[in-house]
């Protein structure tokens, strides 16, 4: 597990779950000003690439770095795969 995903209660990544298998738009950020660090979960449509209907989309925020990535389960983003 990487060590921002610690900041997501049992039940943060269960209302992912359930907006993943409901196929319903969900958003969540956290900010935390001592580690200068912000990270945003979405729920979102799956491009036809994807074999999923929905993904979820992690951005993270850095002094001087963006990323995003995107995952097709909540289990593949908290293990980064």
């Amino acid at each position: 597990m990487n060590r921002w995903t610690s900041l997501f209660t049992y039940e943060d990544r269960d209302a992912f779950q359930n907006a993943l298998l409901r196929r319903k738009v969900e958003e969540m950020e956290i900010e935390i000003p001592s580690l200068q660090l912000r990270i945003r979960i979405s729920t979102q449509r799956a491009a036809p690439v994807w074999k999923v209907p929905m993904v979820l989309r992690l951005e993270r925020w850095v002094p001087g770095l963006y990323t995003t990535q995107f995952f097709d389960s909540v289990e593949a983003m908290l293990h980064g795969d």
